[in-house]
């Protein structure tokens, strides 16, 4: 991680989208390394989500219940994008990018 926060500018992270997100685990990772972003996190398990949404209560956080391959946020609507212990999930994780 620390690699990460080196090539990264943290100053121009204010929107973090976490891919597989589960119950929120790796989004305090994130937080600690981006303290003034706002983060969003889906997964497809309602369970997951419920339990992120609680974990969570921070307006600075939004957890969705959605398919990565199927997402609908407009584009560019992220500073950064995550993954983490998720991609071995996705049925098709090679699916061309959709304009």
């Amino acid at each position: 991680m620390i690699r990460l926060t080196e090539i990264i500018e943290k100053e121009t992270i204010r929107q973090v989208l976490d891919i597989g997100t589960g119950d929120g685990h790796f989004i305090k990772t994130l937080t600690e390394l981006f303290p003034e972003a706002f983060f969003t996190g889906i997964d497809p398990s309602e369970e997951a989500i419920q339990t992120a949404r609680q974990s969570f209560p921070d307006k600075k956080y939004r957890f969705e219940t959605m398919n990565a391959e199927n997402l609908v946020f407009p584009n560019e609507s992220f500073d950064l994008s995550t993954i983490s212990n998720a991609l071995h999930h996705l049925a098709t994780p090679e699916k061309p990018y959709m304009k």
